[in-house]
């Protein structure tokens, strides 16, 4: 019989908050230290002063004490050590209550084990007239004292009782599995009832719903990659197959993530206008389309202010920081609609997008001031003369000697140049063109194409560092884009991310070669997401010849073998036909079938009259086949007589 069982809730109760507990400890014991010890700890090992000054703003960000003391953390500091006092007080109940793991006569009827008889008679007399159900009525408790009084009694009078008690543990024998319910026992008092029923509905009808429908409505809200639904269709109505760069900031600032969770208010108006002014003074602004939407021109405004490195107004600073911790997460989406849409030249422009928003730069900025404290002044230097260097990537392959705009620079600076070189990518791309197990390709075969890249700045065995990027406020890693497309077409044919850290990265695309023969090109670009100008065009050429040239196909002796072996369910089948042929020939030859044979049914006669016809069909066309070749023999002999007489 099950009954209610306060020890075995108290266990229950410590697991379940054991499984809160730990994780809960765990992550405000690592707040707390992170407090403490955030300023001796470096996040990453900086490589230049600006990316030193990037890192300790991360770090005073995390450790601040408005960022870290969160409602949520406050609530869920004081949840957790309200369970911490329930664990201990439960614990300790554990402990005190032994009566799920023991049956002790003794301490039922609270003597100790050294009593005598007449200790142990009066005890039991005692508590029987205590807890007798006549003077208890309905109260299972004290029914259920009674019970175990009166066991606890027979253990310790009765031989038999006590021998079973000691050997098994209970005064009745070796018992079956008990099952208790984990509930506490004050469920079963009857004043409780109306309590726990209006929990229990408040539970059941409001809460569980509650939860359930919030969930089901802000889950339906979102895609596969976690982008909401209502950002695609932004997106998809915002970018085309002949779209420009400038226009990438109002789509990404139109994201549903931005208009639904950014609140604009009338103080931000005085801000927002200085910035549109600042803006349209310098002409990298192009004019809005939705230019009536708060929420659209709110976050498109400050994605120009980072682009063109204009100050953001503080009361602002937030509401920028919230666009870029989501910009790069939201990019990859625009870029998965565009390589959907096959757009070639939009995919790229999205990748180009997604350079400018790490570097903090935009489409009249040189790729030179991506090189530490540079300025406009110092990339005039550079690009000009007999020699100029006019990308940072030419800048880094050119002879340190004839490197220009480093004459002002103090040590400290010309080292930061110096280590932002090394850290910058120099790649080599070697591209593979294959069909699998052919030498040759022909119409709509499978191609893979396969690209090998060796970062050659990234030493053996070791893997690239973070990017470096001061104005991106976040730690970012840098990902190659492998694109094969036709750009006099615009045609993406396939694409692929390539997110490998070590030196040498390979990645492979596959698509269908052309219908028809012929020689055909392809572009081929592996473009980088996180600097700018450092990406790579190449064209391949392929022969596709017609697919009847192809030779034919001849499989291998071992495969035909292989083939030719019959299958399990061949096999069977075909024992079952021998055992069932060999039964006939013994029936047919047997006398003890043939009297049974009137027994049979008539598909069973007819079946076997058929068998029996083929089989003497069978010796017949055997015996005209001998006689055959007797009378050739026959014939042939006499031949051979004739000639000899002759």
């Amino acid at each position: 019989m099950l009954e209610y069982d306060d020890s075995a809730f108290y266990y229950f109760m410590i697991a379940c908050c054991t499984l809160y507990l730990v994780p809960a400890t765990y992550h405000i014991g690592k707040t707390f230290s992170w407090v403490i010890f955030s300023r001796r700890v470096t996040v990453a090992k900086a490589r230049t002063t600006l990316e030193k000054v990037k890192m300790d703003r991360i770090a005073t960000e995390k450790s601040s004490v408005k960022k870290v003391f969160s409602w949520f953390f406050v609530i869920n500091c004081f949840v957790c050590l309200g369970t911490w006092i329930m664990f201990v007080y439960m614990f300790m109940a554990v402990g005190e209550n032994k009566d799920i793991a023991t049956f002790d006569p003794f301490q039922i009827l609270g003597l100790s084990s050294s009593a005598e008889m007449k200790e142990i008679k009066k005890a039991y007399r005692k508590m029987s007239l205590q807890f007798h159900p006549d003077k208890n009525k309905n109260n299972p408790q004290a029914e259920q004292m009674f019970m175990k009084i009166a066991k606890a009694y027979e253990a310790l009078t009765d031989e038999t009782a006590a021998e079973n008690w000691k050997k098994f543990g209970n005064p009745d024998g070796r018992q079956a599995m008990e099952v208790s319910i984990g509930l506490p026992t004050f469920l079963l008092e009857e004043k409780n009832h109306q309590s726990i029923l209006i929990i229990y509905l408040i539970v059941l009808v409001v809460v569980i719903p509650s939860v359930v429908c919030t969930w089901y409505y802000k889950s339906k809200q979102y895609g596969d990659r976690m982008v909401m639904y209502d950002s695609y269709h932004f997106y998809r109505h915002m970018l085309s197959e002949h779209v420009t760069l400038k226009l990438m900031p109002e789509t990404l600032g139109g994201s549903a993530e931005y208009v639904n969770k950014m609140q604009y208010e009338k103080s931000d108006n005085e801000d927002l206008s200085t910035l549109y002014k600042a803006l349209k003074e310098e002409g990298r602004m192009q004019k809005q389309k939705y230019d009536k939407h708060p929420q659209m021109v709110k976050s498109n405004l400050l994605l120009h202010a980072y682009l063109t490195q204009i100050d953001v107004p503080p009361r602002l600073e937030a509401d920028l920081s919230y666009i870029q911790s989501k910009s790069m997460h939201l990019i990859e989406a625009m870029i998965e609609l565009s390589s959907t849409m096959r757009w070639l030249q939009t995919t790229k422009n999205i990748i180009e997008f997604s350079q400018f928003m790490t570097q903090g730069l935009w489409l009249k900025d040189s790729s030179l001031l991506q090189i530490p404290h540079f300025t406009q002044q110092e990339v005039k230097h550079a690009a000009s003369g007999k020699k100029p260097l006019k990308t940072a990537i030419q800048f880094a392959k050119a002879d340190p000697e004839t490197r220009k705009g480093l004459q002002k620079f103090s040590d400290e600076e010309i080292a930061d140049v110096e280590a932002f070189l090394k850290i910058l990518p120099d790649v080599d791309v070697e591209l593979i063109v294959a069909v699998n197990d052919e030498e040759q390709i022909a119409e709509s075969d499978l191609i893979t194409l396969e690209m090998v890249l060796t970062r050659k700045q990234v030493p053996d065995k070791e893997e690239v560092g973070l990017v470096h990027s001061p104005s991106f406020p976040f730690v970012k890693k840098e990902s190659w884009w492998l694109l094969l497309g036709d750009d006099d077409s615009n045609r993406l044919f396939a694409i692929q991310k390539c997110s490998g850290q070590c030196k040498v990265v390979t990645e492979k695309i596959q698509f269908m070669a052309p219908p028809r023969a012929g020689t055909y090109s392809f572009d081929v670009y592996v473009m980088n997401d996180s600097y700018m100008e450092v990406d790579i065009h190449r064209t391949i050429k392929i022969e596709v010849i017609p697919a009847s040239e192809l030779p034919a196909y001849e499989a291998h002796p071992e495969d035909l073998e292989l083939d030719n072996e019959p299958t399990l369910f061949e096999q069977v089948m075909t024992g079952n036909l021998e055992d069932d042929t060999e039964s006939d020939v013994d029936d047919d030859s047997s006398d003890d079938e043939d009297s049974d044979y009137e027994q049979l049914t008539e598909a069973q006669k007819r079946k076997r009259k058929d068998r029996r016809r083929r089989k003497k069909e069978g010796d017949k066309q055997e015996g005209e086949e001998e006689g055959d070749d007797k009378k050739e023999d026959k014939d042939s002999d006499s031949d051979d007589e004739t000639k000899k007489e002759k």
